[in-house]
């Protein structure tokens, strides 16, 4: 179950969503595709890296649609469409570390897992990807840190104001020196309980960041809101990551939550990715499952 949380929120964060403006009488040269990668480290020696392919909005708008039906396809079912038609299949994924390298195997379209790596804090890993059907091929490079764990976590419903939440109080061990730190709350949608990465997750999904400067004396403890949670179960993970990743994940908020394309500041996402998109990352991360009373 915990595995399954963790890989249903990775496809959530590698989703690409593209705005579809009015047709408009230019011509406009479109960007080359480029490969767009994503990874997770899990529990035993488990890595998962999901490979898509970089769109624009105007190749987007020119897909085929039957417009009798067009006005009975909902959101959902535009997502899931889009999600399968750039996925990547059959790619060559491989992961280099300690003298040795292991090959990912495809357990779904678009995303290629491993039982096999070994996860070794201070051990530099190497991913290559290699597109057989298009010849696009990435690479990027990635340090293991030190595992960051729970010491508690506790979620109970609340009400405040007239408004129900849940409040989600956690302390976890914090190693020496500066540290970045990434807390996920998320949940699945209880209509669509079965996994596959052509679903369009509609659970509930909150990203926290935590810049330490180092003063926290090896724990760092807080208090999270979260407002208009429904689901009747919670999953929270904690991971130690990279400053580097840390900062992708900073734009990656700002530019999910801005207001709207035509008013909010453009918004460039930082890449470790060689010739491609996306971010490699080996953080593991402490899951725990929660139910909410």
């Amino acid at each position: 179950m915990r595995l399954r949380f963790i890989i249903s929120s990775l496809c959530c964060a590698a989703l690409l969503v593209a705005c579809q403006p009015e047709p408009l009488a230019l011509k406009l040269n479109e960007p080359p595709p480029k490969l767009v990668i994503a990874s997770q480290a899990a529990p035993g020696q488990v890595l998962v890296v999901t490979v898509s392919k970089s769109f624009s909005a105007l190749e987007y708008n020119e897909q085929e649609v039957d417009e009798e039906d067009s006005t009975n396809v909902d959101n959902t079912q535009e997502i899931n469409a889009l999600l399968n038609q750039f996925l990547v299949s059959n790619a060559l994924v491989t992961v280099t570390f300690d003298g040795r390298t292991e090959t990912l195997t495809q357990v779904e379209k678009g995303i290629y897992a491993s039982l096999n790596i070994n996860q070794n804090p201070g051990t530099e890993y190497e991913l290559r990807v290699i597109d057989q059907a298009s010849g696009l091929e990435v690479t990027s490079r990635a340090t293991f840190l030190e595992r960051a764990r729970f010491e508690s976590v506790e979620a109970r419903r609340k009400e405040e104001v007239g408004t129900e939440l849940v409040e989600v109080t956690y302390a976890f061990e914090d190693e020496p020196g500066p540290n970045w730190y990434v807390l996920t709350f998320y949940s699945e949608d209880p209509e669509e309980p079965e996994f596959t990465s052509l679903q369009y997750q509609t659970g509930r999904t909150e990203v926290v960041l935590i810049a330490d400067n180092g003063g926290n004396e090896g724990i760092i403890s807080g208090t999270e809101k979260l407002y208009q949670w429904e689901q009747d179960s919670m999953a929270v993970s904690v991971s130690n990551i990279s400053q580097e990743y840390y900062n992708y994940l900073q734009q990656w908020k700002k530019r999910n939550n801005s207001p709207g394309d035509l008013l909010s500041e453009p918004v460039t996402l930082p890449t470790n990715i060689r010739n491609g998109y996306g971010f490699f990352t080996t953080h593991y991360p402490d899951v725990r499952v929660l139910s909410l009373k």
